[in-house]
């Protein structure tokens, strides 16, 4: 089984995506690196933004996307110790089972994306929410997260 990895790192108001791995075949990321701005700041206690990337994906034949991290705690938006509230969804009219709605951050490492047909080229669009903290303020800053979509076919 081949593969193809890309990187999505997540800020709060950005998200950046980056080869892993550049080896070309029946599936690739293309136009990459990918930016992602949510376009709002969160300003009180229990407030959610999102964000949506539009990402191609070009492939000739049907294949499954993977959501990972490289250590245990990325796919969670964090700055210097704190958290917030993070999921994630993946849409797409090619994708067999894509998210109708928001997975918590863990949930959506262990899930398993189809994608049917052979493209040429199909837009995935990976969606982040980060929310505060109901009960305190969370400190000011970027706020990141990173996961890795790995294509296999």
């Amino acid at each position: 089984m081949r593969q193809h990895r890309a990187r999505i790192a997540a800020v709060v108001f950005g998200l950046i995506c980056a080869a892993g791995d550049s080896t070309l075949g029946g599936a690739n990321w293309s136009g990459q690196p990918y930016t992602l701005a949510v376009p709002d700041h969160i300003t009180a206690r229990g407030q959610a933004r999102s964000g949506s990337l539009a990402m191609t994906l070009d492939h000739d034949t049907p294949c499954t996307i993977t959501v990972s991290v490289a250590t245990a705690g990325d796919e969670v938006l964090a700055s210097a110790g704190d958290t917030l509230v993070t999921s994630y969804k993946l849409t797409g009219t090619s994708l067999q089972n894509g998210d109708g709605d928001w997975v918590d951050s863990s949930t959506f490492l262990t899930h398993t994306y189809n994608v049917l047909g052979t493209g040429p080229g199909d837009e995935i669009t990976l969606w982040v929410r980060a929310a505060a903290a109901s009960n305190r303020a969370n400190n000011a800053g970027a706020y990141t997260a990173s996961v890795i979509l790995t294509t296999s076919w």
